[in-house]
């Protein structure tokens, strides 16, 4: 059998070691995103995982991208709220209203 096709993929021995390299980096990030999707996680388990991973000085560049005023964030007051509410905190005020205007949105939401 030809690997012709396959041929304009064969690495290097420097790009071998740069892949060999960043292995442990793409298993890291694996573990995570098999992990977010699954029945029981919640918000709080997501935040403390990112916050897990930027405190390493190795990825603490990807705040821009997993902190929690990140963009991926729609409301960093709302998922504030629903981590205490899920861990048993108390809300403030700012907290306590953002979370009513998500209640009344999901009930017109469940409504239609």
């Amino acid at each position: 059998m030809s690997c012709q096709y396959l041929e304009p993929y064969h690495l290097g021995g420097s790009e071998v070691n740069v892949i060999r390299d960043v292995r442990c980096h793409f298993i890291n990030f694996y573990d995570i995103t098999l992990a977010l999707p699954t029945k029981g996680t919640n918000l709080a388990f997501v935040r403390s995982a990112f916050d897990v991973l930027l405190a390493d000085d190795e990825y603490s560049c990807m705040g821009k991208y997993l902190d929690q005023s990140a963009d991926i964030v729609c409301s960093p007051v709302f998922e504030a709220g629903v981590i205490k509410l899920t861990t048993g905190v108390m809300l403030t005020a700012n907290k306590a209203e953002a979370m009513k205007l998500f209640k009344k949105q999901l009930l017109v939401a469940r409504r239609e």
